[in-house]
């Protein structure tokens, strides 16, 4: 069953979040599409009242545990300096995509080409 994993501290930062980005994938954020780890189904970012958080939603816990064991936790602990912030799970047994809405609000518009 998918799983919602929210990352959020006070200390993570939009740089930091940056940083840990150049060093898992050679380049700033955002992650490219094709970079995507192995059960990651969406990856969200952005400021918030608890600093800048991370929220996404994993195929299962052990995807997510697998990435940050592998990749994540030592960029995080590189750039930071210690361990990573704590990382909230929920079991979702629900969801919903207007995927329409989602593409528009998340892809660049294509441009207009004249085809006659």
């Amino acid at each position: 069953m998918a799983v919602g994993i929210l990352t959020a501290a006070p200390e993570f930062t939009k740089q930091i979040y940056d940083d840990v980005t150049e060093k898992m994938f050679g380049h700033p954020s955002p992650m490219r599409a094709e970079e995507a780890p192995e059960g990651l189904i969406l990856h969200s970012a952005g400021q918030g009242a608890q600093g800048y958080y991370v929220y996404d939603v994993w195929e299962s816990r052990e995807a997510f545990d697998r990435f940050m064991e592998e990749k994540l936790g030592p960029a995080l602990g590189e750039v930071m300096g210690g361990p990573p912030p704590d990382a909230e799970s929920a079991r979702l047994s629900g969801t919903s995509v207007d995927a329409r809405r989602l593409v528009r609000h998340l892809l660049p518009p294509l441009p207009r080409t004249n085809l006659a």
